[in-house]
């Protein structure tokens, strides 16, 4: 699959990436930050974990480094 290139430079330090589905936005991620610690919210369970506790995104980077 051929990747199509962006006019996107990702910020400094953490970020949220949206957009319709199906544009390239998980495969972006995994070329551009392989080590990045990603959150499907799409995932009933994940998302019902993180909207009941939003406190976890933190603990769940600082797990993570």
């Amino acid at each position: 699959m051929a990747t199509v290139g962006r006019f996107f430079s990702a910020p400094a330090g953490h970020f949220f990436f949206f957009g319709p589905r199906g544009t390239g936005k998980s495969t972006w991620v995994r070329t551009n930050f392989p080590d990045a610690v990603r959150v499907d919210l799409l995932a009933p369970e994940t998302y019902r974990s993180y909207l009941a506790r939003p406190e976890r995104l933190r603990e769940h980077q600082h797990r993570s480094t």
